[in-house]
């Protein structure tokens, strides 16, 4: 599969996993961005020994959110009594580095089609906010992103992007909603020849605190793609719920589910079944050589269920892990047994966030 079911930010949430944004608490302590550029090299560096070093990264991770956590403590036992500052500037730019397992790359219906991968993902973000009056507000978020398969490399990809948002909220009561119209337009660069192009998105959200524990955020959007091979060319139109529940400062559940209407595209072994449901094909895919896989592009409905646990490391960093279910049911199904009505996939998720 060449678009992959990672899906375009499209709103305002909490600091997680291709969020995007963040309502992590302002206390800063440490020199973070010392500690951001060594975690990227770290990542990189690690990358030069091969693929099997990187999949000690959840680990990797979990030591480095330790780190920080111990380095907070230790400056807190140290540090001469003063009088407490609490900065309330917004931390604007974000690294996320991650591990995801995929057990179907290929978005394919038959189990025989059906490949796994693993990825690493390095993601920075910078946000800029602009206050234009006591209740409307502009963000201006830049994006790059790069994500690196290990059987697959044609799937590995560079992201530039850039997003834009208008805010409203009509009081700084507890129960008011947000409301924001967003657009955003990336680049993509994939070791793949047919795969790169650019991605956009324009749509709508809001965002409302249920209770002091539990908030609710929806969006709908247009989506759409234009890509090299018309086969990964393709728009959709989307609605999204997800579901926030704060145990405690530190620990978060979220469920997000996401309802698509359009384009999708499935990889297997070429077959007049299979032809007679896409709008459009392209063999040989090069994502995955040796295997003379065609790819197909067809209508459907495509649906994403995601479950996650965030934990606040400290006042800067947390760590995130997701499961996620996609979904796809083709249209233009012809009653042909050897064409599945569905193919479905799961991804499984590791992300230690760092904002400052």
């Amino acid at each position: 599969m060449a678009i992959r079911e990672k899906g375009l930010y499209t709103g305002n949430g909490p600091l997680r996993s291709g969020s995007g944004n963040s309502d992590l608490h302002n206390n800063e302590s440490t020199d973070l961005g010392g500690l951001a550029v060594f975690h990227a090299y770290t990542i990189l560096s690690l990358s030069r020994y091969g693929f099997a070093s990187l999949l000690r990264l959840p680990l990797i991770c979990g030591l480095i959110a330790a780190a920080h956590a111990q380095g907070a403590r230790a400056a807190q036992d140290t540090s001469p009594a003063a009088p407490t500052v609490t900065s309330t500037a917004p931390r604007d730019l974000q690294v996320n580095v991650g591990y995801q397992f995929d057990d179907n790359v290929t978005r394919a219906g038959a189990s025989a089609d059906q490949l796994s991968d693993q990825s690493i993902s390095l993601d920075l973000s910078k946000r800029f906010i602009f206050q234009l009056n006591a209740n409307t507000r502009a963000l201006l978020s830049f994006n790059l992103d790069g994500e690196k398969f290990r059987n697959f490399d044609g799937l590995s990809r560079i992201t530039a992007g850039v997003q834009g948002e208008w805010q409203y909220r009509a009081s700084a009561a507890f129960d008011a909603p947000t409301f924001a119209v967003f657009g955003r337009v990336a680049a993509e660069q994939f070791q793949s020849d047919l795969r790169d192009g650019y991605r956009y998105a324009i749509g709508v959200s809001v965002q409302q605190a249920l209770t002091d524990r539990i908030s609710l955020f929806g969006a709908l959007s247009h989506n759409g793609r234009n890509a090299d091979n018309a086969v990964f060319d393709g728009q959709d139109n989307a609605v999204r719920l997800n579901l926030d529940y704060r145990i405690n400062a530190a620990n978060t559940f979220y469920l997000g589910a996401e309802f698509r209407r359009g384009d999708s595209v499935t990889t297997a072994t070429p077959s007049n079944e299979n032809a007679a449901i896409a709008t459009a094909l392209v063999r040989n895919d090069d994502a995955y050589p040796g295997r003379q896989f065609t790819s197909y592009r067809c209508d459907g409905d495509t649906v994403l269920t995601t479950l996650g646990y965030n934990l606040a490391v400290n006042a800067q960093s947390s760590l995130d892990c997701s499961w996620r279910r996609i979904r796809t049911t083709p249209d233009l199904r012809e009653n042909l047994v050897a064409v599945p009505s569905r193919y479905s996939a799961h991804q499984y998720s590791v992300v230690y966030l760092l904002r400052f």
